[in-house]
C-alpha cells in the first residue's frame, strides 16, 4: 500500500460524488507520516481533525472499504471543503 495509492482511492470516491479531487500536499504528507510513525511506535491509535487511521488492513481495498462503510471516515472523504491530502503510512514492531 502507498501514499499515491490512497490519494487516488480517496479521489475516484470523491469523483462517484461529484466532488473535486484532493492535490496532493507535502506539508500535509510530511505531518501525516511523523504522526504515522509515532501512532506505529508508541501503539497509541487516536484522530484528530479530517484524520482517518487505518490498523491491521493490508490492502488499499480493505482500508477504503472500512472507511466507506464508517460515516464519521466517509464524511472525512466526501467533504467537499477539503482541497488537499497528505498521508503517511508507518508499521510498528509487530508489523502493524
Amino acid at each position: 500500500m502507498s501514499g499515491a495509492a490512497v490519494i487516488i482511492s480517496h479521489n475516484r470516491y470523491r469523483q462517484s460524488a461529484n466532488l473535486a479531487p484532493l492535490a496532493a500536499s507535502q506539508r500535509l504528507r510530511n505531518a501525516a507520516q511523523s504522526h504515522a510513525n509515532h501512532m506505529a511506535q508508541t501503539r497509541q491509535i487516536w484522530s484528530a481533525v479530517a484524520e482517518n487511521v487505518a490498523a491491521e488492513q493490508t490492502t488499499i481495498n480493505q482500508v477504503m472499504t472500512t472507511w466507506m462503510n464508517s460515516p464519521g471516515h466517509r464524511d472525512n472523504i466526501l467533504n467537499g471543503n477539503y482541497k488537499r491530502i497528505g498521508v503517511g503510512i508507518s508499521r510498528g514492531a509487530d508489523n502493524l
